[in-house]
């Protein structure tokens, strides 16, 4: 462990003006022990199994548990394109004599780690407690965290302790002035020490009931000095949050690291993104009370239904962001995580379903009007500001079934409560179109909703809407049918989602059709893939088998190319329209729209057509 010393004297000496920008940083590391719970006061009828209700603080990803994960600690990756590879950490517990070292190996995977990635990295299995490793990474649908479990050799060939009765795979986190420090594979310094027991730690002391997290926004600034603090709130996985000086909740905003990818490597445009829901219980009222007042003393309320019991039942809202948007025979797939319900509703083949506009509010509701909550209308004049278009899933024009494990279902009920709902929308195809989202989904890390909240987006929805977007629970007001509001801290002042900008994303490309999964997929981008396919189909008049001067059609005898790429790969002719052949026109059409934009984003490195 003679690294962390001679650490500690060469960053002692080294002024913020001149240390070296970190190419990963410290976020956040887990201190409470094993037989406690986070928050928890200190009785002893607090500590162990019994402790579950001294206390309703939890971590985003585990939820409430004894231990709140085990041991574990938590990195944001500073630099784009940094390469971990045979990289290790020292770390050390001051107080209780504890250190060792955790290596990296060589494995691609540490190889080229992008900016803004959070890295986790876990003791305890799932089965324990913990999370086995999980190196799934989809930053465009809004995925950035990766993570690896210590006894998991393919990433972490070995760990050395100091422990008794520990071996490899083994390390540890606690509150006893915890540090850890970042070496690359030179035994260079990359960050650190930092946590607790480091030099210029300046947050309070941290107990065995909480966490320590990193109280900014992370940056090639970050120090190891901080500002890093003691907290109740947990956040595994995701953005860290803290009271600021106004005791306003505030998250990290890591942004500013993952702009560059999404700009150059995210292709997508989301269609339609999940906007809210209802999660207050059938005999409760939107932020508790009775009918006449909430909890609070105010007069929480729906702007549509306004203050009733219930607060209109089980429904959802989505928010439409692609024009002319076909769903027919969409299914909506719901899960409530923690009472392991589920079910689906599936959309009809209506006509209506096959053209929805851009900027549309849609509403799926259980309870009909009679029931208190509201029977279907489509109606929808966004000229004159009617953007709501309300299904009741008992409507058999619209909903074709629902499906559901609970018992007694009937087809056309559906559950929503404040179990970690969450939902995921799939085409006819069951491709996925967006989520799962939802306080069930494992990239929600806003504030738990409870049986008397709503749950909404607070942005106005575009086609960067991810699930990892600012979604957040709610009770001083719902807004079934309408745009959210939200109220910023400490000013007060009201947010209203604004729907003008909408559709922001530019109309695909024609000669889109193609990408890495085959014809009639397009990616987004006019690239070498639609090219292969337009060639991989070509049928010039020249292929016609019938003589010169016949009155078919041209290209008669093409009925399909390879792949089945002619049906896709006939973009254009001499009117500018397919002409039932794929030849120079088409060819001509893909080249002047080689690497366009099509879906809002621009498709990287292109290079010049052939």
């Amino acid at each position: 462990m003679h690294r962390l010393v001679q650490s500690f004297v060469v960053l002692s000496v080294l002024s913020p003006s001149i240390a070296r920008a970190a190419d990963v940083i410290l976020n956040e590391y887990n201190a409470v022990a094993s037989n406690k719970w986070l928050g928890n006061p200190t009785s002893p009828e607090c500590v162990g199994p019994g402790g579950f209700g001294c206390s309703t603080k939890e971590d985003t990803f585990f939820g409430r548990v004894m231990g709140n994960g085990g041991n574990w600690f938590e990195l944001v990756v500073i630099t784009d394109h940094v390469d971990m590879r045979g990289w290790s950490m020292d770390w050390e517990e001051v107080d209780n004599l504890k250190e060792g070292t955790i290596f990296l190996s060589e494995d691609v995977l540490w190889s080229d780690l992008r900016a803004g990635t959070i890295i986790t990295i876990t003791e305890l299995s799932t089965a324990e407690g913990g999370l086995d490793t999980d190196t799934s990474f989809d930053p465009c649908n809004g995925d950035w965290w990766i993570n690896i479990n210590s006894f998991d050799t393919t990433y972490v060939p070995k760990t050395t302790t100091n422990v008794p009765g520990d071996g490899s795979g083994n390390f540890s986190v606690g509150n006893g002035d915890w540090r850890v420090t970042i070496f690359n594979s030179s035994d260079a310094v990359i960050y650190g020490p930092a946590g607790e027991g480091a030099p210029g730690y300046s947050g309070t002391n941290v107990n065995s009931r909480e966490i320590l997290r990193y109280q900014d926004d992370p940056s090639n600034s970050t120090l190891p000095s901080g500002p890093y603090d003691d907290g109740t709130r947990s956040s595994f996985g995701s953005f860290n949050s803290w009271s600021n000086e106004f005791s306003c909740r505030t998250y990290q905003n890591l942004d500013a690291l993952r702009d560059e990818l999404v700009a150059t490597e995210c292709r997508m445009c989301q269609r339609i993104v999940l906007n809210g829901y209802n999660a207050v219980a059938d005999d409760l009222f939107l932020n508790g009370g009775d009918a006449k007042s909430d909890s609070d003393g105010g007069q929480a309320s729906d702007v549509f239904f306004g203050r009733v019991l219930a607060n209109g039942g089980d429904w959802f809202e989505l928010a439409v962001i692609e024009d002319h948007l076909d769903m027919r025979n969409w299914s909506m797939i719901w899960e409530s995580v923690d009472s392991g319900a589920s079910g689906t509703i599936v959309l009809s083949n209506d006509r209506f379903w096959s053209d929805i506009r851009s900027g549309a509010i849609l509403t799926f509701i259980e309870w009909t009007s009679p029931q208190g909550g509201l029977d279907s209308d489509t109606s929808f004049d966004l000229g004159a500001g009617d953007r709501w278009i309300n299904i009741n899933t008992f409507d058999t024009t619209y909903v074709s079934m629902t499906t559901s494990n609970l018992k007694g279902h009937i087809s056309g009920q559906f559950d929503v409560d404040a179990d970690n709902w969450r939902l995921m929308l799939v085409d006819e195809l069951m491709t996925p179109v967006f989520g799962p989202a939802g306080e069930g989904s494992i990239m929600y890390y806003q504030d738990k909703v409870s049986n008397q909240n709503i749950f909404r987006l607070e942005e106005s929805p575009s086609f960067r809407t991810t699930p990892l977007s600012p979604y957040d629970d709610g009770a001083s007001s719902s807004s079934f049918g309408a745009g959210n509001q939200w109220t910023l801290c400490p000013s007060g002042v009201i947010q209203q989602q604004d729907f003008s900008a909408l559709p922001d994303c530019p109309a695909p490309s024609a000669a889109d059709i193609s990408g890495p999964s085959g014809p009639g997929f397009p990616d987004g981008c006019v690239d070498a893939f639609d090219l292969g396919t337009l060639l991989g189909a070509w049928c010039s008049s020249a292929n016609d088998p019938d003589p010169p001067g016949d009155v078919d059609p041209p290209c008669e005898g093409c009925t399909v190319g390879i792949l089945g790429g002619f049906a896709v790969a006939d973009i254009s002719g001499p009117d500018g329209g397919p002409d039932g052949c794929v030849d120079a026109f088409d060819l001509a059409k893909l080249f002047a729209e080689w690497c366009s934009v099509a879906g809002g984003n621009p498709c990287g490195t292109c290079f010049p057509p052939p």
